[in-house]
């Protein structure tokens, strides 16, 4: 696993530095509009389509109902402070979203396949009201419906970080966390300063500081 990224990390890096620059620019796309939902208890699920090196994410958003909805993963996230300001093409237009979504589409893409993500801010029609009021409340279900709870805490600075983050969850994992943290987690990380900079270091990522969270992970499978 460290070998695959010590060589595929610089690559990703690389890739998405010269997916960034090129390509067609804002204002060569429309700006994307959302059409009612058809009926009661529908969603918009945001399929990433599949990974073409060196070109931006596509996206398209479909409405199923939720109880046939195909597979997908609900993703919980911090939106951060800024506005939605960058483009993400979607139906061949585009919709503005937060640099967490915009990271979020550029490393979860695949070579392989597309995938379904329900994504509050994209699937729900922020300029409705009437269709926020109507959907929020559905969150717990959609929640409960996916398959899978992914919770992005944003791109990994280094290798690093993506290691020591690895570790952590692990070891949060151990319930001997609980009663031997002092013994564990020196043991995890080689010493005990660099364990309590890992544990600071994640814990203080605006996600934990948001109440919707115990929502979206307990209804989570």
């Amino acid at each position: 696993m460290h070998v695959c990224e010590t060589l595929l990390s610089p690559f990703d890096r690389l890739e998405i530095a010269i997916g960034k620059w090129g390509g067609r620019q804002l204002n060569e796309y429309r700006l994307y509009e959302y059409s009612l939902l058809e009926k009661k208890g529908n969603i918009r699920l945001l399929v990433l389509k599949k990974r073409w090196f060196f070109s931006r994410p596509s996206c398209e958003l479909i409405e199923v109902g939720l109880n046939e909805a195909p597979p997908f993963e609900a993703i919980s996230y911090h939106w951060g402070r800024k506005p939605p300001s960058i483009p993400i093409n979607v139906n061949g237009a585009f919709i503005l979203v937060t640099s967490a979504i915009d990271e979020l589409l550029w490393y979860r893409r695949s070579i392989f396949t597309s995938h379904c993500f329900w994504i509050d801010a994209i699937c729900i029609n922020q300029t409705d009201p009437d269709e926020k009021g109507s959907q929020i409340p559905m969150m717990t279900q959609i929640y409960g419906r996916a398959t899978r709870v992914v919770v992005w805490l944003g791109a990994p600075e280094s290798r690093k970080d993506t290691r020591i983050t690895r570790k952590m969850i692990r070891a949060l994992n151990w319930p001997e966390i609980i009663t031997s943290t002092t013994q564990l987690l020196p043991g995890l990380f080689g010493n005990e300063k660099d364990a309590f900079v890992a544990v600071g270091k994640l814990f203080s990522h605006p996600w934990f500081e948001r109440i919707w969270i115990v929502q979206e992970v307990a209804a989570g499978k």
